[in-house]
């Protein structure tokens, strides 16, 4: 409520106040909060950015992780030399908050090939979320890289390999080689990997 009134009262001013509020997450309504954030972020762009770029270089690493997420709101060309610095991060949280950043650049060339890059990141969570953003892509030109995930000791990591092609079109589901990750997929020891391999094969792609 107060973050909600200091929006409405003092405007994109109050965005490094709420930001550092968000940062520390006290297990209240963070939800709320962002909803806040990215709103004021969205009607001040500009003003948003000037604010932003600092603090996403900050030696505070929590407050570095919620500039980054919130540059995916307000998001320029620009940003991706800093997102790629970013994705080197030894903090988790900051290279999963690049991964969702990197979303709102679309299927920009340099986006792609920094999700490309993520999907040999160390954190199984990661490298589910780079699977996530590249499912909603659809580049075939991803999927050489994201077939190789189908041996990832991780199961999670293998069903999203599998979740991720079900979402590209039926034309690149039934190429031979991502037709056989997904019978391998379909035969893995892991129940969950088999349900989303056989989900898959039935699955209607996005629309691009």
């Amino acid at each position: 409520m107060l973050a909600r009134i200091l929006a409405e009262t003092a405007g994109h001013t109050s965005l490094v106040a709420l930001l550092r509020a968000y940062s520390r997450n006290l297990g209240d309504d963070q939800d709320s909060l962002s909803t806040t954030l990215h709103v004021l972020a969205q009607e001040h762009p500009a003003a948003a950015r000037e604010i932003l770029l600092p603090c996403a270089v900050s030696d505070d690493e929590d407050l570095r992780r919620a500039a980054i997420w919130l540059l995916g709101f307000v998001p320029e060309p620009a940003d991706l030399n800093l997102l790629a610095h970013a994705a080197q991060d030894s903090d988790e949280g900051i290279r999963s908050a690049v991964v969702g950043t990197l979303g709102s650049h679309g299927a920009e060339p340099a986006a792609v090939e920094l999700l490309l890059h993520l999907l040999d990141d160390p954190s199984p969570q990661v490298r589910i979320s780079a699977l996530s953003s590249l499912g909603f892509l659809q580049q075939p030109r991803t999927l050489l890289k994201i077939r190789l995930l189908a041996n990832d000791d991780n199961p999670r990591v293998r069903a999203w390999v599998a979740i991720t092609l079900g979402r590209f079109p039926a034309l690149e589901r039934a190429d031979p080689a991502t037709s056989t990750v997904l019978d391998q997929l379909a035969a893995d020891a892991d129940p969950y990997v088999r349900d989303q391999a056989s989900e898959a094969r039935q699955r209607k792609p996005l629309r691009s």
